[in-house]
């Protein structure tokens, strides 16, 4: 399960589909998967292509990630009727040795608030002593 160098995207789905994707995409096919060993005994596909060797920004393989994998998705179906559809996970990247390189991965949020107006409302304290 030796990495080859460049950029890979994890590929999350059912297991049944990514083994799907694992028979149709070997190498030497462009875009393939291929297994990742992460720990003892975690194996994590990857899509791969060489189209991403060029790609500086892990924020560009995404994009073409998805691209790819909304591709896979329709001809998965054409082939299965009962396809689930792949989405991408982490972004990868390795080095000449297959040694993964971390990577930071900025992300923006938009985040609204809207304060909301509260008000106390207690008993009626009117003086109802009666003489």
């Amino acid at each position: 399960m030796k990495n080859a160098e460049g950029w890979a995207i994890e590929l999350k789905g059912e297991r049944i589909d990514i083994g799907d994707a694992r028979e149709v995409l070997q190498s030497p096919f462009d875009p393939w998967v291929e297994d990742y060993l992460a720990g003892d005994s975690i194996v994590i596909p990857l899509l791969r292509t060489k189209a991403w060797a060029s790609i500086m920004k892990a924020a560009d393989v995404t994009r073409d990630a998805k691209r790819i994998v909304e591709r896979l998705n329709g001809a998965a179906l054409l082939i299965h009727s009962d396809a689930k559809p792949l989405s991408i996970g982490l972004v990868l990247k390795f080095d000449g040795a297959g040694k993964r390189i971390p990577i930071l991965s900025a992300a923006s949020v938009r985040l609204n608030l809207n304060l909301e107006r509260i008000r106390s409302r207690g008993g009626d304290v009117r003086n109802t002593n009666v003489i």
